[in-house]
Protein backbone atom coordinates (compact mmCIF):
# COMPACT_ATOMS: atom_id res chain seq x y z
CA UNK A 1 0.00 0.00 0.00
CA UNK A 2 1.39 3.39 -1.04
CA UNK A 3 0.95 5.77 1.92
CA UNK A 4 1.21 8.82 -0.37
CA UNK A 5 -2.02 7.89 -2.11
CA UNK A 6 -5.33 9.25 -0.89
CA UNK A 7 -7.69 6.52 0.25
CA UNK A 8 -11.21 6.43 -1.21
CA UNK A 9 -14.35 4.60 -0.13
CA UNK A 10 -17.22 4.31 -2.60
CA UNK A 11 -20.80 3.80 -1.35
CA UNK A 12 -24.02 3.18 -3.23
CA UNK A 13 -26.80 0.69 -2.64
CA UNK A 14 -26.60 -0.27 -6.32
CA UNK A 15 -23.67 -2.60 -7.01
CA UNK A 16 -23.62 -1.48 -10.65
CA UNK A 17 -22.96 2.15 -9.63
CA UNK A 18 -20.10 1.09 -7.34
CA UNK A 19 -18.58 -0.94 -10.17
CA UNK A 20 -19.01 1.95 -12.62
CA UNK A 21 -17.32 4.38 -10.23
CA UNK A 22 -14.37 2.06 -9.64
CA UNK A 23 -13.93 1.70 -13.39
CA UNK A 24 -14.13 5.37 -14.40
CA UNK A 25 -11.98 6.91 -11.68
CA UNK A 26 -8.42 7.49 -12.93
CA UNK A 27 -6.84 6.00 -9.79
CA UNK A 28 -3.18 6.24 -10.78
CA UNK A 29 -3.44 9.64 -12.49
CA UNK A 30 -5.11 11.12 -9.38
CA UNK A 31 -2.86 9.28 -6.91
CA UNK A 32 -5.82 7.50 -5.32
CA UNK A 33 -6.40 4.00 -3.99
CA UNK A 34 -9.65 2.18 -3.33
CA UNK A 35 -9.98 1.58 0.41
CA UNK A 36 -13.43 0.00 0.37
CA UNK A 37 -16.92 -0.30 -1.08
CA UNK A 38 -20.14 -0.10 0.95
CA UNK A 39 -23.77 -0.72 0.02
CA UNK A 40 -25.60 0.92 2.92
CA UNK A 41 -25.05 3.76 5.35
CA UNK A 42 -24.19 1.65 8.39
CA UNK A 43 -21.59 -0.33 6.45
CA UNK A 44 -20.13 2.94 5.17
CA UNK A 45 -20.02 4.42 8.68
CA UNK A 46 -18.11 1.38 9.95
CA UNK A 47 -15.63 1.55 7.07
CA UNK A 48 -15.02 5.26 7.71
CA UNK A 49 -14.33 4.55 11.39
CA UNK A 50 -12.11 1.53 10.63
CA UNK A 51 -10.24 2.69 7.50
CA UNK A 52 -9.99 6.50 7.91
CA UNK A 53 -10.42 7.38 4.21
CA UNK A 54 -9.39 10.73 2.80
CA UNK A 55 -12.35 10.83 0.39
CA UNK A 56 -15.80 9.22 0.43
CA UNK A 57 -17.92 9.09 -2.71
CA UNK A 58 -21.47 8.31 -1.63
CA UNK A 59 -25.04 8.24 -2.81
CA UNK A 60 -27.61 10.20 -0.81
CA UNK A 61 -30.36 7.59 -0.80
CA UNK A 62 -29.11 4.37 0.83
CA UNK A 63 -30.64 1.86 3.23
CA UNK A 64 -30.04 2.07 6.98
CA UNK A 65 -28.59 5.62 6.92
CA UNK A 66 -28.76 8.12 4.08
CA UNK A 67 -25.71 9.94 2.79
CA UNK A 68 -26.59 13.32 4.32
CA UNK A 69 -27.11 11.83 7.79
CA UNK A 70 -23.82 9.99 7.44
CA UNK A 71 -21.97 13.19 6.50
CA UNK A 72 -23.60 14.97 9.45
CA UNK A 73 -22.44 12.29 11.88
CA UNK A 74 -18.90 12.27 10.49
CA UNK A 75 -18.73 16.06 10.85
CA UNK A 76 -20.11 15.93 14.41
CA UNK A 77 -17.47 13.36 15.41
CA UNK A 78 -14.73 15.51 13.85
CA UNK A 79 -13.52 12.73 11.55
CA UNK A 80 -11.34 14.28 8.83
CA UNK A 81 -12.78 13.20 5.50
CA UNK A 82 -13.87 14.84 2.25
CA UNK A 83 -17.19 13.88 0.66
CA UNK A 84 -18.43 13.79 -2.90
CA UNK A 85 -22.17 13.16 -3.15
CA UNK A 86 -23.43 11.29 -6.21
CA UNK A 87 -27.19 11.45 -6.58
CA UNK A 88 -30.08 11.11 -8.97
CA UNK A 89 -31.94 13.78 -7.00
CA UNK A 90 -31.99 17.14 -8.73
CA UNK A 91 -33.98 18.86 -5.99
CA UNK A 92 -32.22 21.88 -4.53
CA UNK A 93 -33.02 20.71 -0.99
CA UNK A 94 -30.66 17.73 -1.31
CA UNK A 95 -27.80 19.82 -2.67
CA UNK A 96 -28.42 22.51 -0.06
CA UNK A 97 -28.25 19.98 2.78
CA UNK A 98 -25.05 18.52 1.34
CA UNK A 99 -23.44 21.94 1.10
CA UNK A 100 -24.49 22.72 4.67
CA UNK A 101 -22.13 19.95 5.80
CA UNK A 102 -19.26 21.15 3.59
CA UNK A 103 -19.23 18.37 1.03
CA UNK A 104 -16.66 18.85 -1.72
CA UNK A 105 -19.05 18.30 -4.61
CA UNK A 106 -22.57 17.18 -5.55
CA UNK A 107 -22.59 15.23 -8.82
CA UNK A 108 -25.81 14.20 -10.53
CA UNK A 109 -26.44 10.80 -12.08
CA UNK A 110 -25.86 9.79 -14.79
CA UNK A 111 -22.27 10.28 -13.77
CA UNK A 112 -20.06 12.25 -16.12
CA UNK A 113 -16.57 10.74 -16.21
CA UNK A 114 -14.78 14.08 -16.63
CA UNK A 115 -16.78 15.81 -13.89
CA UNK A 116 -16.06 13.01 -11.41
CA UNK A 117 -12.32 12.93 -12.11
CA UNK A 118 -12.04 16.70 -11.84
Amino acid sequence: MDTDRERVIIADDEQLICTLLTEIIRWDDLNLELAGVAHNGRELWQQIVDKHPDIVITDICMPEMDGIELVRQVREKGIPCRFIIVSGYRLFEYAHNALKYNVEDYILKPIDNTELNN
